[in-house]
């Protein structure tokens, strides 16, 4: 029988302090372990710690990092290294997997004293083009979840990995404690080693030495000391001829026997079943067998914008000018974009937590910028490019109080960002049936067109995304891309009710520095006349709709009418202005019509599952300008709509002049 070398750390996770803080953490957790290891010199053991808390223990508990310096000099501990804000390695380009993982290194050998010569992969995001990278950071070794190492190849060994020339050590992870609520007994888990090293043991190498690693969640270790199972594992494996201890690079440094090996592009089991139907798990792993990490931005649109964003900002942030300070400072925001918190959903929080997102797009902005203060060419510019990966040509609008993206799916804005705030107001999540009782078959953004008949027309303004989807699911063609007017004009086609009538809508885009006008032309190419409304859905999205939070008000003929943001509000006609008044960022968003029309206001929300509980949340507020039209055959309707932007910085000043109804 070959002997089994068992390799144990301890893991914690940047969402791991933010939810138990960082005093409970170690007054629980690290410090028990501390004690545990230095009365016990002869078991081996690792650490995989946040390089925020590292910094936050170095300013609040520096005896702990002197007590783990001492570990690791007698070679008993070892610091395992990563990403400085837990990116998803295989979304982020190079440079920034290089740049994290060196700044991660970098800080952990101030702190501890040891440059980090491994990187534990959280969750085990697995690409092979990583390897490159990792090298590049001087990283010998790897360490991924087994159900990673494809099962035709020996298990129990270090594998080797190959990319263009450069090597790098695997190490499997296995789980050891299923259930930390009923502790196992420790020889039942000894003998599972054993079991799993008999089962991996190659004929023609019984003398060789196997190894073991798992590791045990930060929250759950102080558990595990308490409760003396630590104690009574480590005591039996040591009395025991078969183990042994010993930390990843001690294990590669005395044995040298390796299994080549290609491990393909992939992520465990307990990921892959989230990626295949939003916010639902897969039930048989067979269907999400080659399911890989960027499923969740085909699975989940809001996982596709937010990465879009992301690598959009990652390459204009090669525009950025200046002293090395101010660009470190400027890629730190990126790099605190890309945690990977908010690329995808595994059963809590992830995507669908409003504030995962908001952080995101904020610190992307922040990172936009700090690019515009050294480079003019962001403030005012207009840029046509397959933005999304899609196929389809999406149209970016850089001014300098706010950026504007523009899809010619539906023709409207899907993402509004205000600069002087850093936040996106278009960050909004569709409805799904399965939590919400109704599917939003379009997303919830700015400037989506409709088209009701009369006997929907109740319901619609009860719920606008009731109403038959007539131009929100049409791909626009471009008609005109002028970069210099700052000038988008789409149409499309589009057969409407029941006798399907031919319709074409003209849109026509200006973009000004105070706002963006919309102009719309409606023309009935059909025989008949065209009796319906036409109606211009807009969603915003706020902190919230109490009163402290979100002020709306409306003119309506002569008088001015205050709105209750938490209810649905409908006036039939006479509307000609709407404003949004954002009292936690004091931004202002004024709506005009060139004709009086009708407006229906309704809050957005969504319900989705969280730890097995479902929660109720608010997406955006949504307003819709409605008009009654009767157009007869081969004639044109045309209406407008001004959305005047005033941000902070222009909020502040006193301005009782009314909003421009122009931007010519």
């Amino acid at each position: 029988m070959c002997r089994i070398s068992i390799s144990c750390a301890l893991h914690c996770h940047l969402s791991d302090v933010e939810n138990f803080s960082e005093e409970t953490l170690y007054q629980n957790s690290l410090k028990k372990i501390a004690s545990f290891l230095f009365a016990h010199p002869k078991i081996a053991f690792s650490f995989y710690l946040p390089c925020s808390y590292v910094e936050w223990l170095s300013e609040k508990h520096p005896e702990f990092l002197l007590i783990l310096k001492d570990l690791t000099n007698r070679k008993q501990v070892e610091i395992l290294g990563g990403g400085y804000y837990e990116p998803i390695f295989p979304l982020i380009l190079p440079v920034d997997r290089i740049g994290q993982i060196e700044e991660n290194t970098t800080n952990l050998r101030k702190k501890t004293g040891k440059r980090t010569r491994g990187i534990f992969l959280g969750d085990s995001i697995w690409d092979p083009s990583l390897i490159s990278s990792f090298k590049t950071c001087g990283i010998d070794y790897v360490i991924v979840n087994s159900e990673l190492i494809p099962e035709e190849v020996p298990h129990g060994k270090v594998h080797i990995v190959e990319d263009m020339g450069k090597t790098l050590y695997v190490i499997p992870s296995s789980k050891c404690i299923d259930n930390f609520d009923d502790l196992p007994d420790p020889q039942d888990i000894l003998g599972k080693i054993k079991y799993y090293s008999e089962l991996n043991n190659d004929e023609n190498q019984k003398e060789a030495e196997h190894l073991f690693f798992t590791s045990f969640p930060i929250a759950d270790v102080g558990k595990l000391v308490d409760s003396n199972w630590f104690e009574t594992f480590f005591q039996l494996a040591s009395d025991s001829p078969l183990f042994d201890f010993s930390t990843p690079s001690n294990y590669i440094k005395i044995n040298q026997d390796f299994q080549q090996t290609f491990i393909p592009a992939g992520c465990p089991e307990e990921i892959r079943k989230w990626a295949l139907q939003p916010f639902v798990q897969s039930g048989e792993s067979t269907k999400s067998k080659n399911t890989n990490i960027k499923n969740f931005m085909y699975t989940y649109q809001e996982v596709q914008y937010l990465y879009s964003r992301m690598t959009y900002t990652a390459i204009i942030l090669t525009q950025c000018k200046g002293d090395k300070v101010r660009k470190k400072c400027t890629r730190q925001y990126l790099w605190k974009a890309q945690r990977q918190d908010s690329y995808w959903f595994l059963g809590a929080d992830g995507i669908c937590k409003t504030q995962n997102r908001e952080n995101a797009y904020k610190n992307l902005l922040l990172a936009e910028k700090s690019v515009r203060e050294t480079s003019n060419s962001l403030s005012d510019s207009f840029l046509s490019f397959d933005y999304d990966m899609d196929g389809r040509k999406e149209y970016i609008v850089h001014k300098n109080d706010y950026n504007a993206f523009i899809s010619l799916c539906g023709g409207m804005i899907f993402e509004l960002d205000l600069i002087s705030t850093a936040k996106n107001y278009c960050d909004t999540m569709k409805r799904i049936r399965n939590f919400d009782d109704i599917t939003d078959f379009y997303p919830k953004k700015l400037f989506v067109d409709h088209l009701i008949d009369f006997d929907h027309f109740d319901e619609f303004k009860k719920d606008i995304s009731t109403c038959s989807a007539v131009f929100s699911q049409i791909v626009y063609t471009e008609i005109n891309f002028d970069r210099i007017r700052k000038e988008l004009v789409l149409n499309a086609n589009a057969l409407f009710g029941i006798l399907q009538q031919p319709v074409n809508l003209k849109k026509k885009y200006l973009f000004a520095d105070n706002g963006i006008k919309v102009q719309y032309i409606l023309k009935n190419e059909s025989p008949l006349p065209l009796k319906c409304y036409f109606a211009i859905e807009s969603n915003l999205c706020f902190s919230g709709t109490d009163e402290k939070s979100l002020l709306i008000e409306i003119i309506s003929g002569e008088n001015k009418q205050k709105v209750d943001a938490d209810s649905i509000f409908t006036e039939e006609n006479n509307v000609s202005l709407l404003q949004f008044s954002d009292l936690d960022e004091k931004n202002r968003f004024v709506f005009e019509s060139n004709e009086q029309a009708g407006i229906c206001i309704q809050p957005l929300y969504i319900t989705r599952p969280v730890n097995g509980k479902t929660e109720k949340r608010y997406q955006a507020t949504t307003n819709c300008f409605f008009w009654k039209i009767d157009i007869p055959p081969s004639y044109e309707f045309e209406k407008t709509i001004f959305l005047g932007i005033v941000p902070q910085k222009k909020s502040v000043k006193k301005n009782t002049s009314k909003p421009k109804k122009s931007v010519d």
